[in-house]
């Protein structure tokens, strides 16, 4: 390739059509929603040899529900199952989340004969885990409606709090992995 051949072809891309093309096609990407809105909103619009106008959209009606759930009398089959499928793989999400002193807070309320209050819970586990992380593990076992804390300081543990721990198994010793321990995770295909 010659130096001529190249300054021609050099030419033609910055040629005022060429150039013009890529400035538009970067201004019509850059500005999309913006353009969109702009034309969305336009009602008329005067061009040479005529005029466009548009008629106002009428909004989208709500979706419908599907036949088949407004005939459910109560949970049919398909829906339990399915109810089923959501809850084990919320399990087996917990099980990846929490932490192991989440998982042993966890387990220490469980196998309380009575709801353990607020200021018991702090002055059992501060030898142990630090206030910030204590207040982090109420709240993150709150959040996953594992147990519930009333106006009066009182700690109780959900009946999903029990579903999970029978589901989870025991907690494994330090050291072992959840897999060499036996604990159940149940797979969801």
């Amino acid at each position: 390739m010659t130096w001529a051949l190249g300054l021609e072809y050099l030419r033609v891309l910055l040629s005022a059509p060429v150039l013009g093309t890529f400035v538009f096609i970067w201004f019509a990407s850059r500005y999309r929603e913006d353009i969109h809105e702009i034309l969305h909103r336009l009602r008329r619009l005067k061009v040479p040899g005529g005029e466009l106008e548009t008629q106002p959209q009428e909004p989208a009606p709500p979706p419908s529900v599907p036949p088949e759930l407004k005939t459910l009398a109560g949970d049919s089959d398909e829906l339990r199952a399915e109810k089923l499928k959501a809850t084990l793989w919320e399990f087996n999400y917990l099980n990846l989340f929490f932490a192991r002193s989440t998982q042993m807070v966890l387990d220490w309320l469980a196998n309380l004969k009575t709801p353990a209050t607020v200021a018991l819970y702090h002055a059992f586990w501060s030898p142990i885990i630090n206030e910030e992380q204590r207040q982090t593990i109420l709240t993150v076992l709150d959040s996953h409606e594992l147990v519930r804390v009333d106006a009066n300081g009182l700690i109780s543990i959900t009946q999903k709090a029990r579903d999970y721990l029978e589901f989870r198994g025991p907690l494994p010793p330090i050291g072992v992995s959840a897999s060499a321990a036996g604990t159940s995770h149940a797979t969801v295909s």
